[in-house]
């Protein structure tokens, strides 16, 4: 996370952003802690993870219900 901290204290002004990665491990915590604090003009956020999600994790479970905060379902749907 900090080289994305790093590379986003650069480009504040990011309107439009597009990721697409396999096995990402940034949550939805920290992806709103990146946006709130580094990229305040972002307007698009697209986020494709590849992984493969077995049945019985926890960390995946984890993982999805960190994206369902009032920050991704009412502020950036």
């Amino acid at each position: 996370m900090l080289v994305l901290s790093n590379l986003f204290q650069i480009v504040p002004n990011l309107c439009h952003l597009t990721l697409k990665a396999h096995d990402f491990n940034i949550d939805g915590y920290q992806w709103e802690h990146l946006i709130v604090n580094y990229l305040p003009k972002l307007q698009v956020f697209c986020l494709e993870i590849e992984s493969t999600i077995l049945s019985d994790d926890d960390d995946d479970d984890k993982t999805v219900q960190s994206f369902q905060t009032p920050f991704w379902l009412e502020e950036h749907q």
